[in-house]
């Protein structure tokens, strides 16, 4: 059974916008991480994450290097990503939302247990995954059994917004209900 929703497509097609588009449409304050763009002189510099609900942190994920390619910061995901994640967990909140999922994760262990605990957990999740062949976690996601991965791009975006709303006001209902039989 489908408990967590995620969002794929090509880089630039709008997969964080949607996932954004439908979280302010959600009666839910989530809680998780998202990935944002660090833009300098024109030019991509890199990338950071940022807790949701915000912390004021927001630490490099990668920097860009001369020659143009990302370089990982992993003490980045092994600490501050963990903690993200643990926090999340903790908080117990109505819906866990992890935007961006992908490759410069890969030599992360302790993020990427965190993350399928998360995804083990009884709170749904709604999140990105990169499309990128040499992704390992999000393989290990597309894999499970209760995973839902949602094709974007540029054409379906729109159309695609309503479908994922409903499916993912779909998952809130039936954890609430689920939560209120066991308490």
């Amino acid at each position: 059974m489908e408990k967590n929703l995620f969002l794929t497509g090509d880089v630039q097609v709008g997969k964080s916008t949607l996932l954004g588009r439908v979280v302010a449409a959600l009666d839910a304050a989530p809680r998780g991480f998202c990935t944002r763009p660090v833009e300098g002189g024109g030019l991509l510099r890199g990338f950071c994450m940022e807790a949701l609900p915000g912390d004021g942190a927001t630490p490099w994920i990668a920097r860009w290097t001369p020659e143009g390619g990302p370089r990982p910061c992993l003490h980045t995901f092994e600490d501050y990503g963990v903690r993200c994640c643990r926090r999340a967990l903790a908080a117990a909140p109505p819906l866990l939302v992890m935007d961006e999922i992908g490759f410069l994760e890969n030599d992360a262990p302790a993020f990427r247990a965190s993350v399928l605990a998360c995804l083990d957990s009884p709170v749904p999740v709604l999140g990105v995954l990169s499309k990128k062949p040499q992704a390992l976690l999000p393989a290990l996601i597309r894999a499970r059994g209760d995973v839902r991965v949602f094709e974007t791009t540029r054409e379906n975006r729109d159309d695609l917004f309503l479908r994922v709303l409903e499916a993912t006001r779909s998952l809130l209902a039936a954890s609430a209900g689920s939560r209120e039989a066991s308490a």
